[in-house]
Order: structure tokens, then C-alpha cells, then sequence
């Protein structure tokens, strides 16, 4: 009898002493979130949305009511109201409806280069993000471009350097001298990392979808470095080729700056179409483009770039084009009749869109992304070519020229594709790099008129607009990984949940490693 009262006064003294413990527990738990209110309201933070700490797994998490609340990985939030100077509250809502729709219908990529990725990416090890293949090939294509900026900084290695231009009779300059040619193990470093590039770029989506990582981000930042590969690539063919000013045995910067533009407007209109219509079209010249150029670059290594100059025939048959027949004119002229059929191609299936009502954009709409990249290259071709020195700008910085075309039209086109893929109105109408063209243009041009100094603004133009696009991918690319909860360049889960974000700033990286 004593032990069964023994037994029942240690219960009671226990029940006693585990409401005492619940009581203290219930105390603090109240206290925390009075302060975590408090703070909240002090930060203008909505209490309905405010992350609070769990005791069980210490891990932050969202009210119940709330539709993000436990959000897994790689699912984007609800009606988030994140946004910042580049990517709006609109368009990040918007591209959680997003469904990527491609056809890529070239002979040589359904039976070349697709079977020889499908078996490259069994060898990816599947921890590694297709963003880091993606950015990996670009690097090797900036390597390229180093590499020939280092020995050829002025595109006129091969040109001076071929027999052509020692000839006496070939109309040079006799105070010219000769300089070497690109030794060939550079050609060769070039040809391996085209095709290294062409090979990442071609099974970074295929990564993506082996391990569960498809989405608008990874397309956004493909396409995105694709657009700024097109400068950097145009530039490494420039100088299997050389500048001359006799456009029968070089390239003049005429030549180089139309043939950029081609090049990138033809990029740009199938991204365009894609914006009326919802389809993005590759273009059957891609593929096998990347296929040359790898060849042209052993080509050159083993032979030269002498091939490009060689007549074929004496007498032109269109002498008010070029006065002779040349493998370069050939090249010069099918390039552009080439590219010229891609862009009209384009518009007229945009034309078709939507006259048969096929696209949901309006006329405005769709006429608005060319404002912008008609006025970058207006600006670009008045600089280049009626800016106050001009001669010495394209002589001896004509890879700044063709660098900075580069920057703006890849920008243009980022922004283009963000506002496809939201569903939203292109924006801005006015594209900020244009502005920042036109003062260093204003100055050049108006106000400073000074030969030294004009060929400093070039470089440091450039540099802003380099910096800008750095800035630029930055934003877009934190905000989108935080938006659909995944880590742009690495495999591993985001734990991170919240149905209200902030602007990136250095809270938010502390708010990031501290839920992980």
C-alpha cells in the first residue's frame, strides 16, 4: 500500500514537473515570436509571411497559410512578391507557367550530333549541374578569343603576313613590315576548345534532364551566353582571315561589322519569333557552322590562311562587287544572301502568326524588341564610322568596336527571352546600354574631339557595358534560383522557403545559408 502512495506521489511530482517544463517552453516559444513580430513590423514585413524558426528540425518555414510553405526543390513560388532592377514581380510569377517548346529538325543534329551527345553525357558524373557545362564551354570559347587577342590584337597577322602581302606588286604599303603569322599551336588550342565549347553547350540540357534539373533558368542562361558567344566566335574566324584594306585580299571593318550584325540578327530573330509565337526554331546553319569553323582552325594550323586570297578567277563577272574571285569573296557573298533569307524567313512566319491568330501579342508588342536593336546598331555604325577618328579607332582597337556590339546585342537579347518566357511586354522600350553608347558618343564626338583620348573612351565604354552585362546576369540569375528554390550551380537541394522575398542584398545571403 506505502509503495502504490510511493508510486503515485512520484507521478504527480512528475506530471507536476513536466507542466512546469511545458509552462517554461510555452513561455519562451511566445516570447520568440513576440520579438520575431516585433522586428517584423519595425521592417515593414508582413506578419502573415514571416519566417519562424522551428524547434524540431531548426530549419525556417512559412505560416500554414501559406501556399509556399514547404516548397520543395526546383518548385517555384507562388505569387511571389520578389522582384528587382531587371526582373519584375510579373514576370517572375510569370515564368512558373513557362513550357519550352523547340524544334530542331537539322539532318546533321538529329543524326550527328545528338546521338554523339546522348553517349557524351553518360561519362557527366550527375554531380554536376548543367549550368556549370553551359559555363564551361563559354569559357573556352573567351579562351579563344584571349588567346588570338594576345597575337593578333589588330587582325592583321595572317593578312601581313602572307605572301600576298610581302608582293611588291600587291599594291602595300613599302613601309609595312612583316609580322608573324599565328603560330599554328594556337589554331590548335583554338580548334580543341570549339569543339569543347560546341560539345558542353550541346549536353548541358541533356545533364539537366538525366537528373531532374530542366527549367527556365538553365534555358535562360544558355541562351543567354549563346547570344555573347556569337561576338567572340565572329571575332576568332576574323582572324583566320585578317584585315586589309583592298577588300580582294582581306577583310576591311565594314566587312567585319556588317558580318557581325548578320550573324547576330539572324540570332536574333529566331528568338523573336519565338517571342510571337511560342516556338523557338534553330536555324539548320548551327550546327554545321560549329563544324566548320572547328575544321577552319586545323585547316589553318596545318596550311595557312593564304586559301582565303587565292584567285579563282582573273575577271570578276560582277565587278561593281569585287574585281576578282576569291574563296573570301565566295564566303562574303553567300554569307550574307544566306543570312538575309534566315531574318525574312522569320518575320514572315511572324507575319503568318498572326494574321491566322496564332499569337496572343498584340502589334506593339511585337514591333517594340526592335527598338532597341535598331538603335544599338544606329549608334555603333555612327561611332564607328563618323566618330571624329575613326580611322585609328578601327585600326588599332577594332576589337573593342566589335567587343562592345557584342555586349549590347547579348543584353538585348537576355531581355528579349525573359519577357518570352514570362509571357509579358517587352521591356525596357529603351534599352540602358543604348544610353550609355550615346554619351560616350556625345563625348567623343561634340565635346572632348581629342585623338588620345578618343582612343581611351572605346576600351572604357566597353568596360562599362562589360561590367553592366556581368552586373546584369548577377541579379537575373540569383533571383530565378531563389524563385524556383534551387542553387544555380550545384545539384544540391535548396531548403530555403518563403512565400515573400527580398531584393538580393547581403541579409538575404545570411537568411540562404542559415535555412540550409
Amino acid at each position: 500500500m506505502s509503495s502504490k502512495l510511493s508510486d503515485k506521489n512520484a507521478l504527480n511530482t512528475s506530471s507536476k514537473t513536466n507542466n512546469n517544463t511545458n509552462n517554461v517552453r510555452a513561455r519562451i516559444i511566445k516570447q520568440t515570436r513576440n520579438r520575431d513580430d516585433s522586428s517584423n513590423n519595425t521592417s515593414k514585413i508582413s506578419n502573415s509571411s514571416t519566417p519562424k524558426v522551428s524547434n524540431n528540425n531548426k530549419q525556417f518555414s512559412t505560416d500554414s497559410s501559406s501556399s509556399n510553405s514547404s516548397r520543395p526543390h526546383n518548385t517555384p513560388a507562388k505569387n511571389t512578391t520578389d522582384f528587382n532592377m531587371y526582373v519584375s514581380q510579373e514576370q517572375l510569377n510569370g515564368f512558373n507557367s513557362y513550357k519550352y517548346n523547340c524544334v530542331d529538325d537539322s539532318p546533321i543534329s538529329v543524326y550527328v550530333m545528338h546521338p554523339f551527345w546522348n553517349w557524351c553525357v553518360k561519362f557527366c558524373p550527375k554531380s554536376i549541374a548543367p549550368n556549370l557545362l553551359t559555363i564551361a564551354g563559354f569559357s573556352f570559347t573567351i579562351l579563344q578569343y584571349i588567346l588570338l587577342s594576345i597575337y593578333d590584337p589588330t587582325f592583321t597577322a595572317q593578312t601581313q603576313s602572307t605572301p600576298e602581302s610581302s608582293d611588291p606588286s600587291a599594291n602595300q604599303d613599302p613601309s609595312e613590315t612583316l609580322i608573324l603569322q599565328i603560330p599554328s599551336i594556337i589554331w590548335i588550342i583554338c580548334a580543341f576548345s570549339q569543339f569543347m565549347a560546341h560539345t558542353l553547350d550541346g549536353i548541358d540540357g541533356k545533364q539537366a534532364r538525366t537528373i531532374g534539373m530542366t527549367g527556365p533558368l538553365g534555358e535562360l542562361f544558355d541562351h543567354g551566353i549563346d547570344a555573347w558567344s556569337c561576338s567572340f566566335i565572329a571575332m576568332s574566324v576574323f582572324s583566320t582571315i585578317g584585315v586589309n584594306p583592298n577588300p580582294d585580299r582581306g577583310l576591311t571593318m565594314v566587312d567585319m561589322f556588317v558580318s557581325l550584325w548578320m550573324l547576330q540578327l539572324v540570332f536574333y530573330v529566331a528568338h523573336w519569333e519565338k517571342f510571337v509565337t511560342g516556338v523557338l526554331y534553330l536555324p539548320w546553319t548551327y550546327d554545321l557552322s560549329m563544324i566548320a569553323v572547328f575544321g577552319l582552325y586545323l585547316w589553318v594550323a596545318a596550311f595557312g590562311s593564304s586559301f582565303w586570297t587565292a584567285t579563282l578567277m582573273e575577271n570578276s563577272p560582277v565587278p561593281f562587287l569585287f574585281k576578282r574571285i576569291t574563296v573570301l569573296n565566295i564566303t562574303r557573298t553567300v554569307f550574307l544572301i544566306t543570312s538575309i533569307f534566315s531574318i525574312l524567313t522569320a518575320v514572315y512566319k511572324v507575319f503568318i502568326a498572326k494574321s491566322q491568330g496564332k499569337s496572343t501579342r498584340n502589334l506593339k508588342e511585337i514591333c517594340t524588341p526592335w527598338i532597341s536593336m535598331i538603335l544599338a546598331i544606329v549608334l555603333f555604325s555612327l561611332w564607328t564610322f563618323d566618330g571624329p577618328y575613326t580611322q585609328s579607332i578601327n585600326i588599332y582597337h577594332p576589337r573593342s568596336v566589335l567587343l562592345g556590339n557584342g555586349v549590347i546585342f547579348a543584353n538585348i537579347v537576355a531581355r528579349l527571352i525573359i519577357c518570352q518566357m514570362s509571357h509579358t511586354a517587352p521591356r525596357p522600350i529603351i534599352h540602358p546600354f543604348c544610353l550609355v553608347v550615346l554619351t560616350f558618343f556625345v563625348l567623343d564626338k561634340f565635346l572632348i574631339h581629342h585623338a588620345y583620348i578618343s582612343t581611351i573612351l572605346w576600351p572604357v565604354c566597353v568596360a562599362v557595358l562589360v561590367i553592366g552585362q556581368i552586373h546584369f546576369a548577377f541579379m537575373v540569375i540569383n533571383i530565378l534560383a531563389r524563385h524556383f528554390n534551387i542553387w544555380p550551380f550545384s545539384t544540391k537541394k535548396r531548403t530555403v522557403s518563403s512565400a515573400n522575398y527580398r531584393p538580393i542584398d547581403s541579409s538575404d545571403d545570411e537568411f540562404s545559408q542559415a535555412a540550409v
